[in-house]
């Protein structure tokens, strides 16, 4: 069931009340790349906080799917490099190479 209409009503709330929330970004995001509205995803993802890793890769994951394998490339060597001063779950590490 796609729902995208409510998903974007839903997640514009949350975005109301705080402009920056990653998730609520990510998911925005996501509609958007399934409707091939890719410049919107695009500005979307631009504006995904990185500090934590979890959304770092998920930013990494989001520039893959609309093509920007450098930027996605350039996630992925971020993540390796805090690999040496902090823990980074295996599966962020992961980035599909057929991007």
């Amino acid at each position: 069931m796609r729902r995208f209409d409510e998903t974007v009503e839903m997640v514009e709330k949350a975005l109301d009340i705080d402009p920056n929330f990653p998730t609520a970004l990510t998911f925005l995001a996501l509609v958007h790349i399934v409707r091939k509205q890719f410049d919107q995803a695009d500005a979307l993802i631009a504006r995904i906080p990185i500090k934590h890793q979890y959304f770092l890769a998920q930013k990494g994951w989001l520039d893959g799917l609309v093509c920007r394998r450098n930027e996605a490339l350039q996630v992925l060597e971020e993540l390796k490099t805090r690999t040496r001063t902090s823990y980074i779950a295996p599966s962020l590490l992961e980035i599909k190479n057929d991007m």
